[in-house]
């Protein structure tokens, strides 16, 4: 029967099927008691038909009476306070609305199961600037034992964030707690994040950490530190005074800079000028995570040290850009951008040493992207390496062999396709015992070597385009553990013999299936779509 309104009698209300579960009501004004049960004429109607639908799917439950209270179940018994519920596995949802003053309304249910669909099919959500969580890495991070969801997928809406500060950002890889956490999570980085910054955001310089270690009345300048440093380097090491200095120095920015990211996360820039700069993703032992659609930019030590016996001496800094280390595995880095900012090491001074004249270069930068000690799996992809010296190393020794978690034989399996190498001197990548796939990725203006093959490397490439590059393969494995490459469909391939591809011993059609464009086509396909801001 019809509601009475103190302005014109109302006809029946009816359930209407549409995006959003919703449920009608309508109550007298001047009424002191509860309608009737009979008098709720509406049901909940689901926002997702019954039937199939994609893992992780959301339906949502709203009602129209205002101030409703909606609860849902997935046994029809034990209800739950909520509006939307993720769907993981094949169920029946019932819903209901409460509000005081009114009786329940009717329970609605739909029955749902899940798509065996490859999440990798689901396109970008490019209307709100953001990439799909759902999307999964393909190479060797999706190979046989990878995730079932890539990164944190499927994180509760507590675990999901949006961030714009470093304060804010180590707050979300904590999860709210007081350490990294593991559990699943998605963080949405909203531009540009200083990860060289107090916990209050403001930012820090050279000079603060040397105040921090005490040093702040000994050296008016940063500058005068660096003069200090190098004074007391020499042919056979640094003296103590200095080497004390610089390590509680070091120690002091090392506790700032680092950060470290736990397993299962999903680190997701917003638009094209969001990411990180002055400071090291490091991710130490860790499993599956993403990393998309970021700028990481200029880790700069401002506390390098003075090696003497590395290559007739050299200043040896410390942070890579992102750092993959010690048997982390199934990690996506896809539609970054990396390089050394503003401050590349080509514009940094050259100093005397032992009476030689600008004879060592103030190295502040080490890699872009590591992938070392037993880590296994990495995909990196669509990806612009740029402005910077040694830029992938992949395996850290040749003397990291073995089959202990952190060593190197049958690991370091890593696949890079469609990225985009400029301006970029090395490394790209130089590998040591890896079964490392490189295909469709564009190379110009590279200082000395594009792909280095090094110790017990297995090297497997294919329709890369090499620009103009005087060496597209170097060698650097040892004559008693020979490294190995094949190639096949690359533009410009230049340096050592090729090897046969029996000799590589694998190919990457034996573990995952991929498309290669032929390099031409890949030369226009990174020019165009490589990089954050690009996904």
């Amino acid at each position: 029967m019809p509601c009475p309104d103190r302005n014109a009698a109302k006809s029946l209300l009816v359930p209407i099927l549409a995006v959003t579960l919703s449920l009608f009501a309508c109550k007298d004004t001047a009424q002191t008691v509860a309608p009737a049960a009979e008098e709720q004429v509406a049901t909940p109607t689901f926002s997702l038909a019954a039937g199939a639908v994609a893992s992780q799917a959301s339906v949502t439950i709203s009602c129209a009476t205002a101030g409703a209270s909606i609860s849902y179940s997935t046994d029809g018994a034990t209800y739950s306070i909520g509006a939307s519920y993720t769907i993981t596995d094949a169920c029946t949802l019932y819903a209901k609305a409460t509000k005081s003053g009114y009786a329940d309304s009717a329970v609605a249910s739909a029955a749902y199961t899940i798509k065996d669909d490859d999440p990798a099919v689901v396109p970008p959500i490019a209307a709100t600037g953001k990439p799909d969580p759902s999307t999964s890495p393909d190479g060797w991070a999706k190979a046989s034992g990878a995730p079932t969801s890539p990164g944190g997928y499927g994180a509760s809406a507590a675990n999901t964030y949006s961030v714009s500060t470093r304060s804010a950002f180590i707050d979300a890889l904590r999860c709210g707690g007081s350490a990294i956490s593991d559990t699943a999570k998605i963080i949405y980085v909203d531009g540009m994040i200083d990860l060289c910054a107090d916990d209050s955001d403001a930012s820090l310089d050279a000079y603060d950490f040397l105040t921090q270690a005490g040093y702040g009345g000994s050296y008016p300048s940063y500058e005068d530190y660096q003069s200090a440093y190098i004074a007391g380097c020499s042919s056979t090491g640094v003296n103590a005074a200095m080497s004390a200095v610089r390590s509680a120095c070091y120690a002091r920015q090392k506790n700032v800079v680092v950060v470290n990211i736990g397993s299962n996360t999903s680190i997701l820039g917003i638009g094209a000028g969001s990411g990180f700069k002055n400071g090291r993703l490091y991710i130490n032992g860790k499993t599956n995570i993403v990393i998309r659609n970021v700028s990481v930019l200029d880790a700069y030590d401002y506390f390098p040290a003075w090696d003497y016996g590395d290559s007739g001496g050299m200043m040896n800094s410390e942070y890579d850009n992102i750092t993959i280390v010690n048997a982390a595995s199934y990690i996506w880095v896809d539609h970054c951008s990396l390089s050394d900012g503003d401050r590349p090491d080509s514009t940094l001074p050259w100093y005397s040493i032992d009476g030689v004249a600008n004879a060592k270069e103030w190295v502040t930068h080490d890699g872009l992207l590591d992938v070392t000690n037993g880590s296994n799996y990495v995909t990196i992809s669509w990806n612009v390496f740029g402005d910077h010296n040694k830029t992938s190393l992949i395996g850290g020794s040749d003397s990291n062999g073995g089959t202990g978690s952190t060593n190197d034989t049958d690991k370091l399996k890593v696949t890079f396709h469609h990225n985009y190498y400029r301006d970029v001197v090395q490394r790209l990548p130089r590998v040591r015992f890896g079964q490392v796939h490189v295909y469709n990725n564009y190379y110009s203006s590279i200082g000395s070597y594009a792909i280095g093959v090094g110790d017990r490397a297995r090297i497997y490439s294919e329709a890369n385009y090499f620009d103009g590059v005087a060496k597209a393969f170097a060698a650097y494995d040892d004559a008693s553990n020979e490294g190995y490459w094949y190639d096949s469909g690359s533009v410009g391939v230049t340096g050592i013999e090729m090897d046969t591809a029996a000799l590589v011993g694998w190919t990457p059609s034996s573990y995952y299936s991929y498309s290669a464009e032929t390099a031409e086509a890949a030369k226009a396909s990174v020019l165009a779509g490589a990089g954050a801001g690009k996904f």
